[in-house]
C-alpha cells in the first residue's frame, strides 16, 4: 500500500511539475456599438427635398418643383434608391396649380398614401397607389365638416387607419375614406409616428414646448396621460415597430429608445458617426440597423446613413476629447469631428456638451484640472481667464511649421484681435460682424462714434427721435461690456478700471435710456419698425453682419441709403466687434496638442471653409464668397440679424438685387475696422446691472457706483484667480 500511494504521488508530482501553462483564458467578450456600416448620396433631384420615408429597403424623398421654365409650381416628384443610393427611379406624383399634398406614408402591403387639397372648389381627396394604380377617395365633406379649411402635411397608416395630420389639426378615416374623429383646434403636427403596437402619437408644439403625445381614436383628442415632454426644438422620433422599444427619440446629441415610460440609451450620434444635421428623419429597420436620411451639407441633395450594431473598433487610437456648450458645439464642428474620426488612424475625438444654462459646470471641469483637448468657445465662456492660467497652446507655433496653412492666409485684423501678447491661444473657422448702422447722411463716412458725440447728433434731431431703438439703461450698459469690456478688465494680471471717466461716461450715457419695456415697446413702435430708419426717427441700428449681402439689404430695405458703420458709441476703437461662435483653443498637454491641432486645422482648409455659413477667415475664400454674392445675390444661410434691446430678431431679407464691387469693397472696410473680440462675462455684467440700479434710481452718484463695481469686479476677479 505504501508503495502504490508512493507511486501516485510521484505520479501527481510529476505531471504538476510538467505543467508550466496556465488554466486557458474564457474567450474575450466582443463589445458591440453603433457605427456607419455606409453612406450614400442621391443627386440629381428636381425641386427641394419636401420629406423622407422608408420601406421593404427603399428610401423614398418627396420633393417640391418650382424650377420650370418660368420658375413656378410644375408639380410633386417622389423619388425612391436603396439604401446605397443605387436603383434610383422617380415619379411625377402629382401637379396643378393651387395643389398640396401631405408627406406619404405606407403600410404593411407597400401601399403608398397620400392627402391632398386642391384649392378652395377642388375640394380635398386620399390617394392611394399600390403599383401602378391609384385609387382617389374623396374626403372634402369629410375635411370640411372637422375643420374647415385644412391644409395636410403629414401622414400616418396604422392597422386599418389614415392619419392625416394638417393645418386644423389630426383627421382619422378608415382605408376606404370612412370617418372615424378627428382631433380638432390644435397646431398641425411635425410628425404622426406609429409605436411597435401600432398607438399612432402625435409630436407638436404646445404653446410652451414639444410635446408627444399618443392619439385616442375613438375619443377624437390626444391622452395627455401618455405625453412624453421633449426636449430641444427639432427631435427625430421612428416607430418602434420590429425591436424591443415602443419608439425611438433624438435629441440631437443621442438616440433613445422608449418603453414603458422609461428611456434607454441606444447611441451618440457623433461616435456612430453620423451628422446629424445632416438628417431628417429616421426608421428602424430591424436587424439592429437604422436607416438615417436628410440632406447633405452644404450641397442639400438627399443623403442615406446606414448605421449598425457591429463589433467595436480595436484598432489603437489617442482619444481626443472637444468640449464645448450646446451652442458653441454645433452642426458644423460634429460634421468636422466624424469626417476626422472617419479618416484618422491615430486619433479619435469625443464631443462633451454642456448645456448653455449651466455654463459653471464646464468652467468647474476646467478648473478641476479636466482640460479639454480642444475647447470650443463663444462669448458666453471666459477664455481669458483660461488663457492666463496658461491652460492653452500658442497656435502661431503650429502654422509657422504648418506645409498648408501659414498666417498671411487669413483676415489680418482678425488675427490681431485673437492675440493675447502676441500669442494665438484662441481663433476661429468663421465670424460675425457685430455693429452699429447710420445714415452717412447723418453720421459721416468714417468709423467709430463717441458718446459725447452721439449725445451731440441725438441733440440736433427733432424731439422724439431714437438713439438706440428698443434699447434700455441695462441694455446700453451690456452692449458697452459686449463691444469694449476688454478695455475695463486684464483677466492676465487680474485687474479692472472701472474707477475712471470713462466708464463713468457710460454710466451717464446709459442713464439717458428708458427703464422699462413699456416706454420701449409701446405705442406703434413694431407698426414702425421697417420704417423707423428711413424716416430717420431712429437714429442706429444695432445688428449682425453674417454675409457679404447683409450690408445691402439693411441699406435698401431699412434706410433706403447709404449707411455707415459707426459701431456702438465707445471712447476707443471702431466700436465694431468680431463674433466667434465657434472660436477653438489646443490644450497646452504636450500629450495630446500635436492631435488637437491636427483636427483644428481641418476647419481652416479651403475646402472646409466655403462651406461656412458665415464670414469665412481665410482671405481667398472670402474673396470667393464676396464673388458669389455679386453673381448669385443672397443664399438661403443669408439672413439679417437686428439686435432690439434684449431681443435678436431675424428681420426681413427682401430680395432687392446683388451688391456690386463697391458695396463688397465696403463690407470688407467694415471687416477691416473691426478691432475686437465680442465678449461677456456674466457675473461682471451681473455687478455692473446691481450696482449701476443704485445710480439709476438715485441713490448713488455715477462716480460712486463706478467705485463699487470697482471694488466687487476686483473681488471676483481675486476669487478667478
Amino acid at each position: 500500500m505504501k508503495r502504490i500511494l508512493c507511486l501516485c504521488l510521484a505520479a501527481v508530482m510529476l505531471t504538476a511539475c510538467g505543467s508550466n501553462t496556465e488554466p486557458p483564458k474564457p474567450p474575450e467578450k466582443t463589445e458591440y456599438v453603433y457605427r456607419t456600416a455606409r453612406t450614400a448620396e442621391a443627386p440629381g433631384v428636381r425641386g427641394s427635398t419636401e420629406s423622407f420615408s422608408y420601406h421593404d429597403g427603399k428610401v423614398f424623398y418627396l420633393t417640391e418643383d418650382f424650377s420650370g421654365d418660368t420658375g413656378m409650381f410644375s408639380g410633386y416628384y417622389l423619388y425612391s434608391c436603396d439604401t446605397d443610393g443605387q436603383d434610383r427611379s422617380s415619379l411625377l406624383l402629382r401637379s396643378g396649380n393651387g395643389l398640396i399634398i401631405s408627406s406619404p406614408a405606407f403600410d404593411d402591403k407597400g401601399r403608398l398614401y397620400y392627402a391632398e387639397s386642391r384649392g378652395d372648389d377642388n375640394g380635398y381627396a386620399l390617394r392611394i397607389k399600390d403599383g401602378k394604380e391609384t385609387v382617389l377617395i374623396d374626403i372634402t365633406d369629410t375635411v370640411r365638416s372637422s375643420f374647415g379649411e385644412f391644409y395636410p402635411s403629414v401622414t400616418c397608416v396604422s392597422g386599418e387607419n389614415v392619419f392625416i395630420g394638417g393645418s386644423g389639426g389630426i383627421l382619422v378615416v378608415k382605408k376606404d375614406g370612412t370617418f372615424v374623429s378627428a382631433v380638432a383646434d390644435m397646431d398641425p403636427p411635425r410628425r404622426l409616428i406609429p409605436d411597435r403596437n401600432g398607438n399612432v402619437y402625435a409630436y407638436m408644439w404646445t404653446g410652451n414646448s414639444y410635446e408627444l403625445a399618443a392619439i385616442d381614436v375613438q375619443a377624437g383628442k390626444l391622452d395627455e396621460s401618455s405625453a412624453v415632454p421633449i426636449e430641444g426644438y427639432n427631435s427625430l422620433i421612428a416607430s418602434g415597430k420590429g425591436s424591443d422599444y415602443d419608439l425611438f427619440i433624438s435629441d440631437g446629441t443621442f438616440l433613445r429608445g422608449y418603453k414603458d415610460g422609461e428611456k434607454t440609451e441606444i447611441l451618440n450620434w457623433v461616435d456612430a458617426g453620423v451628422s446629424i444635421m445632416e438628417v431628417s428623419s429616421i426608421f428602424y429597420a430591424g436587424e439592429d440597423t437604422f436607416i438615417c436620411a436628410g440632406k447633405s451639407f452644404p450641397y442639400g441633395n438627399p443623403k442615406i446613413y446606414t448605421v449598425k450594431k457591429q463589433p467595436a473598433d480595436k484598432r489603437e487610437k489617442t482619444e481626443l476629447v472637444l468640449a464645448g456648450t450646446d451652442l458653441t458645439v454645433d452642426g458644423i464642428i460634429e460634421n468636422r469631428v466624424i469626417k476626422f474620426n472617419n479618416f484618422s488612424d491615430r486619433y479619435r475625438i469625443t464631443v462633451k456638451k454642456y448645456s448653455c444654462e449651466n455654463p459653471d459646470e464646464l468652467n468647474t471641469d476646467i478648473i478641476s484640472g479636466k482640460v479639454p483637448d480642444i475647447l470650443i468657445s463663444n462669448a458666453d465662456i471666459p477664455v481669458d481667464n483660461y488663457i492666463s492660467k496658461g491652460l492653452f497652446s500658442d497656435m502661431y507655433e503650429f502654422m509657422d511649421n504648418d506645409p498648408d496653412i501659414s498666417r498671411d492666409m487669413f483676415v489680418p485684423n482678425l488675427l490681431t484681435a485673437c492675440e493675447t501678447d502676441g500669442k494665438l491661444y484662441r481663433f476661429t473657422d468663421r465670424f460675425n460682424i457685430y455693429t452699429g448702422l447710420g445714415k452717412t447722411s447723418i453720421f459721416g463716412d468714417k468709423p467709430g462714434l463717441t458718446p459725447q458725440r452721439l449725445r451731440e447728433t441725438a441733440a440736433s434731431r427733432p424731439a422724439g427721435t431714437d438713439t438706440l431703438p428698443g434699447s434700455s439703461r441695462e441694455d446700453v450698459l451690456r452692449f458697452a461690456m459686449e463691444f469694449s469690456g476688454d478695455s475695463f478688465i486684464d483677466y492676465k494680471n487680474g485687474t479692472c478700471s472701472f474707477d475712471t471717466a470713462a466708464f463713468t461716461d457710460i454710466l451717464e450715457f446709459a442713464n439717458t435710456f428708458p427703464g422699462s419695456s413699456e416706454e420701449l415697446f409701446g405705442g406703434d413702435f413694431w407698426e414702425r419698425f421697417d420704417t423707423m430708419y428711413s424716416d430717420e426717427s431712429a437714429l442706429i441700428m444695432l445688428c449682425y453682419l453674417t454675409s457679404y449681402y447683409s450690408l445691402y439689404c439693411f441699406e435698401h430695405h431699412y434706410f433706403g441709403e447709404k449707411v455707415t458703420a459707426v459701431g456702438f458709441p465707445c471712447e476707443s476703437g471702431s466700436g465694431t466687434a468680431f463674433i466667434l461662435d465657434a472660436g477653438f483653443s489646443v490644450t497646452s498637454n504636450p500629450d495630446t496638442r500635436g492631435g488637437a491641432w491636427e483636427f483644428v486645422r481641418t476647419l481652416l482648409l479651403p475646402e472646409n471653409q466655403i462651406m461656412t455659413d458665415c464670414f469665412p477667415v481665410r482671405r481667398d475664400s472670402l474673396e470667393r464668397a464676396a464673388a458669389d454674392t455679386m453673381v448669385k445675390g443672397p443664399s438661403e444661410n443669408d439672413y439679417c440679424t437686428v439686435i432690439m434691446g434684449g431681443m435678436m430678431i431675424g428681420a426681413d431679407n427682401p430680395n432687392v438685387g446683388k451688391p456690386g464691387y463697391n458695396d463688397i469693397e465696403r463690407v470688407n472696410g467694415i471687416i477691416a475696422s473691426a478691432d475686437r473680440i465680442m465678449a461677456f462675462d456674466s457675473k461682471v455684467s451681473e455687478i455692473i446691472t446691481e450696482e449701476a440700479g443704485a445710480y439709476f434710481g438715485g441713490i448713488r452718484s455715477a462716480k460712486e457706483a463706478a467705485e463699487l463695481i470697482q471694488m466687487r469686479v476686483s473681488v471676483y476677479l481675486d476669487e478667478k484667480a
